[in-house]
């Protein structure tokens, strides 16, 4: 890797995508609708197709709320992706000395990886790129969480600046001195 740069690598492996979630969905809400016909079988096909539209409509909110729920907490086809992508980095000859959802870092050859779980594309930065890194809170209004990310920042001006996740303030403030304790050791 050249001094100053970020080094983005494409891995090759499938990833689940999140139409898949959706796929299934249709499928359990279709077979659910088939139940429903042949138990009732004065339930005309238009109405079934109704039901059907309607059914995948409300239950895609869920989905869509359950998704959100789990990248937050690195469940889900994020979670599933973040895994294959670590152990991916492994099989290339990297450590994963520390990880956490989309992040992870290989203290021994002195790396930081910044995962993005959907495409599968991996930043890569030495230890000696990194100028900067803070905690920014997010308080939400009506429940008073905090949601916090790492902002790290780096000295290559194409890629000057990484955000990783969304996490509890104590999981970000722990992050934080683990990233300075591991930097300035």
């Amino acid at each position: 890797m050249n001094s100053m740069t970020v080094e983005k690598i494409q891995l090759d492996i499938k990833l689940e995508r999140r139409l898949t979630a959706y796929k299934r969905l249709a499928i359990i809400w279709g077979f659910i609708i088939f139940l429903f016909y042949v138990n009732d079988p004065r339930m005309t096909f238009s109405a079934s197709i109704y039901a059907f539209i309607g059914g995948v409509f409300f239950l895609s909110i869920w989905v869509f709320i359950f998704q959100m729920v789990c990248a937050i907490f690195g469940l889900g086809f994020i979670g599933k992706n973040d895994k294959k992508i670590k152990k991916e980095l492994i099989n290339k000859g990297f450590r994963v000395d520390y990880s956490i959802s989309q992040f992870a870092i290989d203290d021994y050859n002195k790396k930081f990886f910044f995962i993005n779980a959907i495409s599968g594309e991996v930043s890569i930065c030495d230890y000696c790129e990194i100028r900067s890194w803070h905690q920014i809170d997010n308080i939400d209004g009506p429940t008073g969480s905090v949601l916090s990310c790492i902002v790290i920042r780096t000295s290559d001006p194409n890629y000057p600046e990484f955000r990783v996740g969304s996490f509890s303030e104590k999981t970000a403030s722990t992050w934080i001195a683990r990233i300075s304790s591991l930097i300035n050791n």
